[in-house]
């Protein structure tokens, strides 16, 4: 199926898409639980850009304070507590494709985050990942990545991509369902 697009509003139809997927069921759930991060909860006080700026800005000064911008540490899938790891008990090396092993040193953009203890890459400014992340694999937690993904993609209502692509509302459904897998291929 053909949809004529306004140049410059592919996002405004992909976020459609996004809306209509999750609204719709027509997500990979068990993909989203197992291989994204999709479950992670972020810490409170991180804040979606409403006003077209994240949590953490500061005007005076045109930067951001980043420290909310990360994972909750501990948790389980009920959301009770668990302790922190100290970072001196890592789990156990796993074994990677090729007899590599998780954690080995390797050259920054090879692979495993950069191969810094907590996955971020080193000297980037970004605050390191919590030893045990807090997760909820029901997808429900208001805080998960994934509810904060729906929230953000919300406005991209039919008639929102109408007005902003020129695809008539009917159009983007049709091409919306044609597009997605169905909820059966989805899972």
């Amino acid at each position: 199926m053909y949809v004529q697009i306004r140049a410059g509003s592919d996002i405004a139809f992909l976020g459609g898409l996004i809306r209509y997927a999750i609204e719709n069921n027509r997500i990979a759930h068990d993909y989203l639980v197992n291989y994204t991060n999709a479950a992670f909860i972020i810490k409170d006080g991180f804040k979606l850009p409403d006003d077209g700026l994240f949590s953490g800005f500061d005007a005076e000064k045109k930067t951001y304070d980043k420290s909310t911008w990360n994972y909750e540490e501990g948790g389980d899938l009920t959301g009770k507590p668990v302790a922190p790891t100290p970072a001196s008990q890592q789990a156990p090396a796993q074994h990677a494709p090729g007899g590599e092993q998780h954690g080995s040193p390797k050259q920054e953009g090879q692979g495993y985050q950069g191969a810094s203890p907590a996955g971020a890459k080193a000297g980037t400014g970004a605050p390191a990942l919590p030893p045990k992340i807090a997760f909820d694999l029901s997808l429900e937690h208001p805080r998960c990545v994934f509810q904060l993904m729906k929230k953000q993609y919300e406005r991209y209502t039919p008639e929102m991509v109408e007005r902003i692509t020129g695809i008539p509302q009917d159009q983007f459904l049709k091409a919306a369902d044609l597009t997605l897998p169905s909820a059966k291929t989805a899972t």
